[in-house]
């Protein structure tokens, strides 16, 4: 847009090339920061799946302590992944699952927690164990 006054030509508003630029230098902005966040949020995933199971295996591993001890008043016996929920309970999110395998004869149990939207996994033995 532009205007005569007094011999001079002043300018208002922004060229077309401008506004091209501006819009290229947003595009390739977009293009980068997009799969920037996409592992930002895997990352934050993973780390709501470690800190989940980091406080059920902490819980477990108390309260066998305590029941080794000899205090059975008010703990609960843990003999599988679902007694782990009877300490605490899950985000709305994530699920638990179960792998058992057997170790010299002893029966060996591995909880994991999976986001199924993305599959993503954390397993920890329910005695205070990361696997």
């Amino acid at each position: 847009m532009k205007s005569q006054k007094l011999g001079r030509t002043l300018q208002a508003g922004f060229t077309l090339i401008e506004l091209i630029i501006v819009i290229v230098i947003i595009g390739i902005m977009a293009a980068v920061a997009i799969p920037l966040y996409q592992d930002l949020a895997k990352e934050a995933r993973i780390g709501v799946l470690k800190g989940v199971a980091g406080s059920i295996a902490s819980g477990a591993a108390t309260n066998y302590a305590l029941r080794s001890g000899g205090l059975t008043v008010g703990t609960t016996p843990v003999n599988s992944c679902n007694d782990t929920l009877a300490l605490t309970s899950l985000p709305a999110a994530i699920t638990m699952k179960a792998d058992t395998t057997l170790v010299k004869g002893a029966a060996t149990v591995t909880c994991t927690l999976v986001y199924p939207t993305t599959l993503e996994e954390f397993g920890f033995n329910p005695m205070g164990s990361d696997t």
